[in-house]
C-alpha cells in the first residue's frame, strides 16, 4: 500500500479567446487558458519501519522494560516538550516562544508576506485619488491668468485574462510558505532548546555520580598513601593511584565546562543574558516518553519544513502561470471628474464641471523573446522547487527511520550496559577487597576502576542520547504524534 504526496496547481483553465474576442472587449468574460505543469509527485509507503526490521521481536520487545506507550491524552499535543514533564524545561519553552531572536525575525518575515498577499488582492479593486492644484502664469506681453483645478480620478484593471487572480495565487502560496518556515523554525528552536536542557540535566546527575567516585578513588589514593608509610607497597603504587585520581578529576572538570556551555546555549536561546539565567537540577530524571511503533507515513504532511517545500513548489508553480499570462495586453478603465475654472468664485459652478472616462488597451507587440524567456525561467524555478520538495520528503522518511531504529536499538544497548556497569562494580569491589588482604596487586585495581568507569560514562552518554533521539523523533513528526 502506497500513498502519493502530490500538489494539485491552482491554475484555473476557462475558454479560449478567439481573435475576433480580442477586438471586441465589450464581450470578454472568464480567463485565458494557462495549462499548469505536471505535478510533483513522489510514492512512498504507507508506514513506517516496524522493530522486526531491526532484528527485535515486537511482541518481546513490548514485554520488556521498554515498553510502548502514547503520552497521557490530557497532555496537549501541540505543546510536546510537556511529555517529559518538567517543569522548568516548560517555563523555559514558553519564554523561548515569546524571546527566541530567530523565532522573531520569522514571524517579521511572516507578516511581510501577509502584507504582500493583501497588495495583490487590492489589485482586484478601483484605485480613487484625488487631486486640486493652482496654477499662475504669464506669456509675453499678456497678462497673468490663473487655473483652479479640483477632481476625483479613477482606474480599474478588469481581470479578463486571470492575471491579477494569477498573482493572487503566487503571493498566497508564499504567504502560507512563509508561515510554514516560521512554525518550522519554531519547531527547531523549541527542539534545540529542549535537547539542550534535557543533556543539561544528564550531566549535573553524572556530576554527582563522578564526585562519588572522586570520594572513593581519593580514599582510595589515601590507603595507598598509608601502605607506602608503613613499607608495604612501593611509591608506584601510590603514583598510580594518583594518576588515577588526577585523570577522574579532569574528566569531572570537562563535565562542568561542558555543563556551562549548554547553559549559555540556553539563555542564548531564551533571549537572556547567560549571567542571569540560573537552572535548578531537578530531584530525578525527566520522564523519557516512548514513540508508539505504527506511525503512518502521513504524519510527515505535518512537519513545517515539508509544508514550507509543497507551498513554495506551489507558488513557483503560478509563477509560471504569470508568465504565460504577461503576453495579453494589459486593459484598464479610467476616468475623472472635477471641476476647472480661472477663477476661485465660481469654480464649482455647472459650466466648469468637467469629466471623462474612457478604456486603455496596451500590448508588448515585439519584444525579442523576452516573454519566452521569462516563461522559461519561471518554468525552471518550478522545476528546481518540485525537486527540493521531493527532496525535504525525502530527507524527512530518512530522519523519522532513523530515530525509530535509534529508539528501539538504543533501549537494547542501554539495558546491556547498565548490565556492564554492574558486573564492573561487581568486579571492582571485589578487587578492591582481595587487594586489601595482599592477593592480587594493584594493577587489577587499577584495571577494575578503570572498567567501571567506563561503563558508567557509557550508561549516562547512552542515556542522554535516549532523550536525544526521542526529540529527534518528534521534531522529525512535526512536533506532535
Amino acid at each position: 500500500m502506497h500513498q502519493f504526496f502530490s500538489l494539485q496547481i491552482r491554475v484555473k483553465p476557462s475558454k479560449l479567446l478567439s481573435a475576433f474576442s480580442l477586438g471586441v472587449m465589450g464581450v470578454l468574460s472568464g480567463c485565458q487558458i494557462v495549462k499548469p505543469e505536471p505535478s510533483a509527485q513522489l510514492n512512498i509507503q504507507a508506514q513506517f519501519s516496524q522493530p522486526a526490521q531491526y532484528g527485535l521481536d515486537a511482541k518481546k520487545w513490548e514485554t520488556e522494560d521498554w515498553k510502548i506507550a502514547v503520552p497521557s491524552d490530557q497532555l496537549p499535543r501541540g505543546e510536546w516538550w510537556q511529555i517529559f514533564q518538567d517543569t522548568q524545561l516548560n517555563q523555559l519553552v514558553e519564554q523561548l516562544n515569546r524571546e527566541n531572536a530567530s523565532i522573531a525575525q520569522y514571524e517579521a518575515q511572516y507578516r511581510q508576506a501577509t502584507a504582500l498577499l493583501n497588495q495583490a488582492t487590492a489589485s482586484t479593486k478601483p484605485t480613487v485619488t484625488g487631486n486640486t492644484n493652482v496654477t499662475r502664469a504669464k506669456s509675453g506681453e499678456s497678462a497673468t491668468t490663473a487655473n483652479y483645478n479640483m477632481g476625483l480620478n479613477a482606474s480599474w484593471e478588469p481581470d479578463f485574462w486571470g492575471k491579477v487572480r494569477q498573482n493572487i495565487w503566487v503571493n498566497q502560496d508564499k504567504a502560507q510558505a512563509s508561515e510554514a518556515e516560521l512554525n518550522s523554525i519554531r519547531l527547531s528552536m523549541q527542539a534545540q532548546l529542549t535537547t539542550s536542557y534535557l543533556q543539561w540535566v544528564i550531566l549535573g546527575f553524572q556530576l554527582q555520580s563522578q564526585q562519588e567516585s572522586l570520594k572513593n578513588l581519593q580514599k582510595f589514593l589515601q590507603l595507598t598513601h598509608n601502605q607506602y608509610q608503613a613499607g608495604i607497597v612501593a611509591s608506584t603504587t601510590v603514583d598510580q593511584a594518583q594518576s588515577q585520581y588526577q585523570t577522574a578529576l579532569a574528566n569531572y572538570t570537562e563535565m562542568q565546562l561542558a555543563q556551562i556551555q549548554l547553559q549559555h546555549a540556553i539563555a542564548m536561546l531564551i533571549g537572556q543574558p547567560q549571567d542571569q539565567l540560573q537552572l535548578i537540577l531537578p530531584k530525578t530524571l525527566p520522564v523519557l516518553p516512548q514513540i508508539p511503533v505504527n506511525l503512518p507515513s502521513s504524519i510527515l504532511q505535518r512537519r513545517p519544513d515539508v509544508a514550507a517545500a509543497e507551498r513554495t513548489m506551489a507558488a513557483a508553480n503560478a509563477q509560471v502561470g504569470v508568465a504565460k499570462l504577461a503576453v495579453f495586453p494589459d486593459f484598464s478603465l479610467g476616468g475623472n471628474l472635477g471641476y476647472k475654472s480661472s477663477k476661485l468664485s465660481n469654480l464649482f459652478s455647472a459650466p466648469n464641471f468637467i469629466w471623462s472616462v474612457g478604456p486603455t488597451l496596451a500590448a508588448t507587440l515585439f519584444d525579442g523573446g523576452l516573454r519566452h524567456a521569462q516563461t522559461e525561467q519561471a518554468k525552471a524555478s518550478y522545476d528546481a522547487s518540485a525537486a527540493v520538495y521531493k527532496q525535504t520528503v525525502m530527507s524527512a522518511i530518512q530522519n523519522v527511520e532513523d530515530n525509530i531504529a535509534a529508539q528501539y536499538l538504543l533501549s537494547k544497548e542501554v539495558a546491556q550496559e547498565q548490565q556492564s556497569l554492574a558486573a564492573a562494580t561487581r568486579a571492582e569491589q571485589s578487587t578492591t577487597n582481595q587487594y586489601k588482604a595482599g592477593i592480587v596487586g594493584y594493577l587489577n585495581v587499577l584495571t577494575a576502576q578503570n572498567n567501571r568507569l567506563s561503563a558508567q560514562n557509557n550508561v549516562w552518554s547512552l542515556t542522554s542520547k535516549q532523550y536525544q533521539t526521542t526529540v529527534n523523533l518528534i521534531s522529525a513528526m512535526g512536533g506532535s504524534f
